[in-house]
């Protein structure tokens, strides 16, 4: 019995020093940028590349042939794995959104110039000025007078995803309205309360031309280490959302 005991502790011991696998992390963030190519862009991919996480542009077609620098900012995109590249629109509405949205036929014209510009096999979309909702799993219109012009834009195939949160900048002063602690806390605070889309994915909705000034790019760093040292946490690219169907 003695032997045995001696044989079962070592057997233990050297169970315990095999390296435990690592449990999967639970709760899936999307982190998505939208507006660009523009002059924050770059500074974005730089970080997404130096920290090495996943991110999801909704770009913008007329941007994308602005100028030489933004053509070559399209290079930069999609030279990167971990980047994922979707359609925000050809004019982004030109920012006259009621107007836009009454007309669903422009709308899907507006939205295929883009797809065409920007060169996606994909048919993941999202709308300009509006948090629509048009996959598998979710179904959602912020403002009932785009609905026409959403459902239309799912029945020739785009798959419209909105957003759980925002991190919303002033738009005189370019400053970010909340520091990466608050963001990561209200982030914390939407999973906790499972005020998401769905449950334990958050979708977040941040604009390229924020992160200019030192400050705002400080704090996107800060947010981008924050969420990878937190283990509850997994960064992720949208196509990867549930409900999400494969183009």
């Amino acid at each position: 019995m003695l032997r045995d005991s001696a044989i079962l502790s070592k057997t233990e011991i050297i169970a315990c020093s095999i390296p435990q696998k690592k449990l999967s992390k639970r709760k899936k963030i999307y982190l998505t940028f939208d507006d660009g190519p523009n002059k924050g862009t770059r500074t974005v991919l730089d970080i997404m590349k130096e920290e090495q996480i996943p991110a999801t542009f909704f770009l913008v077609g007329e941007h994308a042939i602005g100028s030489t620098e933004q053509k070559e900012l399209m290079d930069s995109l999609r030279s990167l794995q971990t980047i994922e590249l979707c359609n925000h629109s050809y004019s982004h509405a030109h920012n006259k959104f009621d107007k836009f949205y009454m007309q669903p036929d422009s709308v899907l014209a507006d939205f295929d110039k883009a797809r065409a510009i920007l060169q996606l096999d994909c048919m993941t979309a999202r709308t300009p000025g509006r948090n629509i909702w048009r996959i598998d799993s979710i179904h959602g219109t912020d403002i009932k007078t785009s609905r026409a012009a959403a459902d239309t834009l799912q029945k020739y195939g785009y798959k419209l995803v909105g957003w759980d949160m925002e991190w919303h900048f002033e738009p005189k002063t370019m400053q970010l309205t909340k520091t990466a602690t608050e963001l990561k806390m209200q982030i914390d605070s939407l999973f906790m309360r499972n005020k998401v889309k769905q449950e334990n994915h958050l979708v977040i909705l941040a604009h390229d031309q924020a992160y200019r000034s030192p400050s705002n790019i400080e704090e996107l760093q800060k947010l981008v280490r924050s969420l990878k040292q937190d283990d509850n946490y997994e960064l992720e690219l949208i196509k990867n959302y549930p409900g999400l169907s494969k183009n």
